[in-house]
């Protein structure tokens, strides 16, 4: 029979120990593949991992850059005040980048797990 206390322990190790935790920079993936790997292998990462990461960061950063800066230069170059969008519409924009933020970090995850099980470099 299981003590609380060693459950307690092995389940705060367990979330300790979350890939969700660590921060994405702890998770190197060795790109060099891109280069040197074989061209079929490069070409199967780049249609079903690479191209969707490379869209689910740039969409997080366009929409964080619009939320950011959008209007201020939306009104340098029309050269007229634009009006203030509601907060439902913002609060529906950040919602939708960190989903594509977290798909992006799963998709590293993902990449990392599937290099290193085919031991790639």
């Amino acid at each position: 029979m299981i003590s609380r206390r060693s459950y307690a322990s092995r389940s705060e190790t367990n979330f300790q120990n979350s890939p969700f935790l660590q921060h994405p920079a702890s998770q190197k993936v060795n790109w060099k593949f891109l280069v040197h790997g074989d061209p079929t292998r490069v070409a199967n990462y780049e249609h079903y991992f690479l191209s969707f990461y490379m869209i689910d960061v740039d969409m997080a950063i366009a929409i964080v850059l619009f939320l950011s800066v959008g209007p201020f230069v939306l009104s340098v170059i029309t050269s007229q005040p634009v009006p203030h969008y509601s907060w439902e519409r913002h609060a529906l924009l950040v919602i939708v980048a960190l989903v594509f933020a977290l798909d992006a970090f799963l998709l590293r995850k993902e990449i990392k797990d599937y290099m290193d099980e085919n031991n790639q470099f």
